[in-house]
């Protein structure tokens, strides 16, 4: 029953070179994809902290407009902010009668962040 006409079976699929071609592609674009989400994961955290300490320093800023000319002070926040310390000092300006306060948030040892806002005696 076999014919000369018919065409002879071939095997179809793919070579070990281009699996591997294949794979190591995919690899590469998976690195990618991960560095990409640890670097926006970073940056997000940093942004949520930069947020939170600006507006702890304002708190802080609004505390000394509330009960008076502050002195020079510094502490740490309390529950969930514990991370972040504060100082805050005041000094004079070349204006009679207005002075500047400066409140400086700090968190991770080597970030800080400054709020600068002026007062009347």
């Amino acid at each position: 029953m076999w014919s000369r006409d018919m065409p002879e079976k071939r095997e179809e699929g793919f070579t070990l070179l281009e699996v591997m071609i294949s794979l190591a592609m995919l690899a590469g674009a998976v690195v990618a994809l991960v560095s990409a989400f640890n670097y926006h994961l970073r940056t997000a955290s940093e942004t949520s902290d930069l947020v939170a300490a600006s507006v702890l320093g304002r708190l802080k800023a609004e505390e000394a407009a509330l009960y008076g000319p502050p002195r020079d002070m510094s502490g740490s926040f309390e529950g969930e902010f514990n991370a972040f310390k504060w100082e805050m000092r005041s000094s004079d300006t070349d204006l009679p009668g207005l002075k500047r306060l400066d409140v400086r948030v700090s968190w991770d040892a080597t970030k800080s962040f400054t709020l600068h806002t002026f007062y009347r005696e």
